[in-house]
């Protein structure tokens, strides 16, 4: 809920408020086998990511992005040769030349 309101904040009604939830709280006792659990899935991380693993996927990484760099370059030379081949194309057929039979 937004406190759009422009009055103060009463802090002392903050700390009581804190200090009454803070008595309220209790400690919880986790189960035994988590720390297991979570050891484990630990190391099942550490084991996947190999160093092949991770040279692999640097490797095709960066093939992908020089792929995309090539790809982009193709694309703004064909941009380029289609801008060129209209201005020929508009040259040719506003010009009075194409018409005449001189």
């Amino acid at each position: 809920m937004n406190n759009t309101s422009s009055k103060p904040i009463d802090m002392q009604n903050v700390e009581d408020i804190l200090n009454n939830t803070k008595d309220q709280i209790g400690r919880v006792e986790a189960p035994d086998h988590i720390l297991t659990r979570a050891k484990q899935q630990y190391e099942n991380l550490t084991e996947m990511a190999t160093p092949g693993f991770l040279w692999s996927t640097a490797m095709l990484s960066v093939v992908l992005i020089v792929f995309n760099i090539y790809v982009i370059g193709q694309q703004t030379q064909t941009t380029q040769e289609a801008n060129e081949i209209e201005a020929i194309g508009s040259n040719l057929y506003s010009s009075p030349q194409l018409y005449s039979h001189e």
